[in-house]
């Protein structure tokens, strides 16, 4: 660990940190990955939207270390859509 500027310590891990949105398309139902449009660490979803078959996933571009105890991110939600139904782990 490393002291940081306020006295706190900051973990450094071995591997790479998760930084962006990965792009490639993951699961059995590619082609709703195609809903997605990403760009860095912006998500939009183009989809339909009408029914859960038509749910995508989104995957970090790293996983995150398991050499790294905490682990903390953010996520805004700009638009929940017409039904609001948004799912996150």
């Amino acid at each position: 660990m490393q002291a940081g500027a306020s006295g706190s310590r900051a973990f450094r891990s071995r591997a790479a940190l998760p930084s962006e949105w990965d792009r490639r398309h993951y699961g059995r139902q590619q082609h709703v990955q195609d809903y997605l449009k990403v760009d860095g660490l912006t998500v939009k979803y183009v989809g339909p939207g009408e029914s859960d078959s038509q749910a995508a996933t989104l995957f970090a571009d790293k996983p995150v270390p398991q050499d790294v105890p905490l682990y903390y991110f953010e996520v805004t939600i700009v638009n929940k859509g017409d039904s609001g139904y948004i799912g996150g782990c």
